[in-house]
């Protein structure tokens, strides 16, 4: 989708019912499926590797998680038009205190989660819940679209701050020192410094950010799952990862990265079809 497509969707899908916006943009995935493009096979091949499916189950697979990604999508052009009070009914996440708790007596929070379902509008509930939720947007060309998605975000209650900026890691450390929650998507790094784990019996590199940050601000670490119901926005928070704290400090951050792969292996391979990964993951050698 273009730059300008994307922004004149904001402008107009807004006004339109949102059931009607995921049944046009569910068309739309299916079109997807059958001219299936580079993408569409990067997710088949991905998704082979999460389930080991193959022939017509995998492809029925394959068609739901394009269309769960394309609800993605009509829900995220709407969101910033949902009252407080119709988010709370589009979302059921169980064990919530987890994240919301902590800040209560001072303490940060990094809460990871994977590219499954919504992941916007979970943080918008829990944006509505502690106040603000801080998280990272990947840089966009053009600009002018990068800014479209932090107006987006900002008017959701999240505050994103530019991967791979200076300033971010200072701005995150910040925050959590600040006893905020901080939110990552990281099932797939986009740094040079990533750590390699086992992710779905094979390997490859997730991002040392949630665990680093988390162990130099002395912060919860934890990780939430998310998954699609028919009518709402399901998932829960897990337990917090402790960090091993008789390792070296790379160490103990690399054995956290690890345990947050295992808990995504587990999530991912629960609700496939609503996992977003388009793009390649895994190491080719591995």
């Amino acid at each position: 989708m273009s730059a300008y497509l994307y922004l004149f969707a904001w402008r107009i899908i807004r006004f339109l019912p949102v059931r009607l916006v995921r049944i046009v943009f569910a068309k739309f995935a299916v079109y997807f499926y059958y001219r299936n493009g580079k993408q569409v096979d990067q997710l088949r091949e991905n998704l082979t590797i999460v389930t080991s499916k193959s022939g017509s189950d995998l492809e029925v697979l394959v068609k739901a998680g394009l269309v769960s990604y394309s609800r993605y999508w009509a829900e995220a052009f709407k969101l910033r038009s949902f009252s407080s009070r119709t988010i709370n009914k589009m979302v059921k996440i169980q064990n919530p205190q987890i994240l919301l708790d902590p800040p209560k007596r001072g303490q940060g929070v990094v809460v990871a989660v994977a590219h499954l379902a919504n992941w916007d509008l979970a943080g918008s509930w829990f944006a509505s819940q502690a106040g603000e939720l801080i998280t990272v947007a990947e840089r966009l060309k053009p600009e002018r679209l990068f800014e479209a998605f932090l107006s987006y975000r900002k008017s959701i209650g999240l505050i994103a701050y530019p991967a791979k900026d200076r300033q971010t890691v200072p701005a995150l450390r910040q925050a959590l020192e600040s006893g905020k929650i901080v939110a990552l998507v990281a099932d797939r790094d986009m740094s040079a410094s990533g750590i390699e784990v086992l992710f779905c019996g094979k390997i490859c590199s997730m991002p040392a950010g949630p665990a680093s940050l988390a162990y130099a601000t002395n912060s919860v670490l934890t990780t939430a799952c998310l998954h699609n119901e028919v009518n709402h926005l399901a998932g829960w928070v897990d337990s917090p990862i402790e960090f091993d704290m008789s390792l070296p400090k790379d160490a103990a951050i690399k054995k956290a990265t690890q345990e947050m792969a295992d808990r995504f292996t587990k999530y991912v391979q629960s609700y496939p079809a609503d996992w977003h990964v388009l793009q390649k993951l895994w190491r080719q050698d591995a």
